[in-house]
């Protein structure tokens, strides 16, 4: 049975681009590329309600891929929400409000980004 941080790391690493926790994102020459996505690595305990972000990142002149990928997510959580098992429990993933958005790199106009936001609810014993 996975920790807490191996199920949401599992879960965000389904979606087929490689999935990075939000300060472990290779830099310089180690740097993945695009397409991948972030996420927040946040973790309680039973009855906690947690924000967290998703970030997916593409680099192209259209935002096709970026949303498609964004929609898999969204499909993959469904409106119910989605529950990742995990040691003690589970995690309830559910879309946030608004679930996501568009932003813009100042740096460089052919990044595609999509911040998404989600809220767990731990099901877990500690």
């Amino acid at each position: 049975m996975p920790t807490k941080a191996e199920a949401l790391h599992r879960f965000f690493s389904s979606f087929s681009i490689p999935a990075y926790e939000e300060h472990s994102v290779p830099t310089g020459k180690k740097f993945p590329g695009f397409p991948f996505l972030t996420y927040e690595r946040r973790t309680d305990s039973f009855g906690e309600f947690v924000a967290l972000a998703v970030n997916v990142y593409y680099r192209d002149t259209s935002w096709k891929d970026c949303n498609a990928k964004t929609e898999e997510i969204a499909r993959a959580i469904s409106r119910g929400g989605v529950c990742l098992p995990c040691i003690g429990g589970a995690i309830w993933l559910k879309r946030g409000n608004p679930f996501s958005q568009s932003v813009n790199d100042p740096n460089d106009d052919l990044i595609r980004r999509n911040y998404i936001t989600l809220t767990a609810e731990f099901l877990t014993a500690d």
